[in-house]
């Protein structure tokens, strides 16, 4: 079994081992790394205010009629966390009973917000 694609990635994107190490000896090791939101672009971006993203940090749920820029929310829905410097919280889920953004998974670096 040979997984040929995944999250927008496929084999033509792969590089083997010996060109990774290439890479680093030369110093290029960044070059060729991928950020962990590109993992997700396929989810449509929620942007929120800096008091949100300290709240999000923190574990705390995000009600959705207080974010500014998000997309037509559905039931259930999994959506990108945008901090306002444009960096990548992780992924939140939406419950249309209670309208609120949980926390699906999260990446953000704590400190950045506290």
């Amino acid at each position: 079994l040979v997984r040929t694609d995944a999250c927008g990635y496929s084999l033509c994107d792969a590089l083997t081992l010996e060109e990774i190490k290439a890479k680093k000896e030369m110093g290029e090791l960044s070059q060729i790394l991928l950020s962990t939101e590109s993992l997700f672009v396929t989810y449509k971006e929620v942007k929120i205010s800096e008091a949100q993203a300290k709240r999000f940090a923190n574990g705390g749920a995000l009600l959705a009629d207080r974010i500014r820029e998000k997309p037509e929310m559905t039931e259930g829905g999994i959506y990108r966390v945008t901090a306002p410097t444009g960096d990548f919280m992780g992924l939140a889920k939406y419950d249309g009973n209670s309208g609120e953004l949980k926390i699906y998974k999260q990446f953000s670096d704590y400190s950045k917000f506290n």
